[in-house]
């Protein structure tokens, strides 16, 4: 059934035309590393996983954008995921710590809104060239620990 509802949402997603902006190009930042998904009880870790991060101009928000990730096995595709308008807490003066959350974000994959999986609790950190978080897409709790490339 699940798998049905996974297919059923690829299918929406491809055929969605809205775009979103972000603050990511080609020049930002991309961490490479472990993320695991809680789904009906059972821990799935994918490795090599990556993810980019672009600041406003402002450093008051930033975007996520996870590269071909698949959440579980029976997902049939990899897609990309942007995770938009992260609230910045705090930057150090140097700019190497950054400490960000969110609740409520609507992701975007496959060329549209993905609202069946919002972002709630979000919180994490970029430090000394290590970005980690969690946050719940959905109702599937995901942690990720990357480190810069």
């Amino acid at each position: 059934m699940r798998t049905i509802l996974l297919l059923a949402l690829a299918v929406f997603g491809i055929f969605s035309c809205t775009k979103a902006e972000t603050d990511i190009t080609e020049e930002s930042p991309e961490y490479r590393g472990t993320m695991t998904v809680i789904y009906n009880g059972e821990e799935f870790v994918s490795e090599n996983v990556s993810v980019m991060v672009g600041l406003s101009e402002d450093s008051a928000t930033m975007d996520m954008k996870m590269l071909k990730v698949k959440f579980v096995p029976a997902m049939p595709v990899r897609i990309d995921v942007l995770i938009p308008g992260v609230r910045v807490e705090s930057v150090s003066e140097d700019g190497e710590t950054v400490v960000f959350s969110g609740d409520g974000i609507i992701p975007y994959a496959l060329g549209g809104e993905y609202r069946k999986f919002v972002v709630s609790g979000l919180s994490g950190k970029i430090e000394n060239g290590m970005l980690s978080f969690d946050l719940v897409f959905g109702e599937y709790p995901t942690s990720y620990t990357g480190y810069l490339l």
